[in-house]
């Protein structure tokens, strides 16, 4: 359940606060981000406590001031596309865990939702595309798109 934003540019919040209810195991959490973004997710495990409040910004919010904003809304868990050495060690000084689901398949999660909500609301046909990501050396076939050919 979505409860609060994150993660300003300009006036626009690119990310949200989501509560867990009821709490879940961080393992738990991690497969199914990893089944929702059909890739493999890296975790750090940076405290013993089940996830209660994830902070969640797409794509590139690897930069510690996203993670500080999120602890400092009480997140015990952050999920992104990106990382570097300072995420790590910033997520691991604030007791916070980190879930990293690349950039390319969290920010496709979007995409997928605008075409459908399109479809929907315009009878909209689309056509799905089958892309790889670099992060994870294209091995991955996702969907960008559905319902009338697809190509390759």
């Amino acid at each position: 359940m979505i409860v609060d934003t994150c993660d300003y540019f300009e006036a626009w919040a690119c990310g949200r606060i989501c509560e867990c209810r009821p709490p879940l195991p961080v393992s738990t959490v991690t497969s199914q981000l990893a089944n929702i973004t059909r890739d493999d997710v890296k975790v750090w495990v940076h405290n013993a406590s089940d996830v209660r409040r994830v902070g969640v910004v797409t794509g590139a919010g690897h930069m510690t001031q996203h993670i500080k904003e999120a602890a400092d809304k009480g997140c015990d868990t952050y999920i992104t596309g990106e990382t570097s050495l300072y995420t790590v060690e910033y997520a691991r000084y604030r007791e916070i865990n980190l879930l990293i689901g690349t950039h390319t398949h969290t920010e496709l999660l979007g995409l997928e939702s605008l075409c459908d909500s399109l479809k929907h609301h315009t009878n909209l046909e689309y056509i799905k595309l089958h892309e790889g990501s670099f992060e994870s050396g294209f091995k991955s076939s996702i969907s960008v798109a559905s319902n009338i050919s697809e190509k390759r």
